[in-house]
């Protein structure tokens, strides 16, 4: 059996690997842009998406994309902050506006939740977003994910308070403001029967956008 386990493993774990690597990169696309089955992934980051590691001081550590897709985001974050490493990948449009795409991980409702999100070059403005979770309830929680007019609401929302502190995005219950039109406020709409999935989200940005506080404010 073991043997048996062992050939299964040469045979099939690098298009194992090759799998998580085509659904890593779909998640970050999926911060800037639609993607479908009809996306041609690797064209789009051959030709215009680079990427960079830095450490907790916001030092380049690495400008090795592959280097930055090899981070295994819910391992990482397992790591001591002084040792960790941070990828921030850098998408141009064709128009030449350049995107900044940073990995954040944090905590839901029974197990870890995961976004990319996208800043414009302002590096303040959201551009898009896009959440991946392990465990969270269907239908509730795992609307992070399956939910556009959840993520959708981040777009347009401020990551930066006027003094340029960062505040992330708050995700309240009884927001006045259900249709989301005031983009100043640093608030979306929470999800139905999902409050601590969104107070997650809410925590996970906060905090982890403070990991790349040089990088935002440089």
């Amino acid at each position: 059996v073991a043997g048996g386990l062992a050939s299964l493993l040469m045979v099939w774990g690098p298009k194992q690997k090759a799998n998580e690597l085509n659904f890593a990169k779909k998640q970050i696309l999926g911060s800037v842009m639609d993607v479908d089955d009809e996306t041609d992934v690797e064209e789009i980051f051959s030709k215009q998406m680079t990427a960079e590691i830095i450490n907790y001081k916001g030092e380049v550590q690495s400008e090795d994309i592959n280097d930055a897709l090899s981070i295994q985001p819910y391992k990482e974050a397992k790591v001591p902050i002084d040792k960790r490493k941070f990828p921030v990948y850098t998408f141009t449009n064709e128009e030449g506006n350049k995107r900044y795409i940073f990995l954040t991980v944090g905590n839901g409702l029974w197990d870890k939740i995961m976004s990319y999100i996208a800043l414009e070059g302002d590096k303040n403005t959201i551009a898009g977003i896009s959440f991946d979770h392990i465990a969270e309830t269907p239908g509730l929680g795992a609307k992070i994910k399956d939910d556009p007019s959840f993520y959708t609401d981040f777009v347009g929302e401020k990551v930066l308070t006027e003094g340029g502190d960062i505040i992330g995005v708050m995700v309240k219950k009884g927001n006045n403001d259900p249709l989301n039109t005031n983009k100043s406020d640093h608030t979306i709409d929470a999800i139905s029967g999902a409050t601590i999935t969104g107070d997650g989200v809410q925590a996970m940005l906060k905090s982890q956008l403070e990991n790349y506080s040089p990088f935002l404010k440089n």
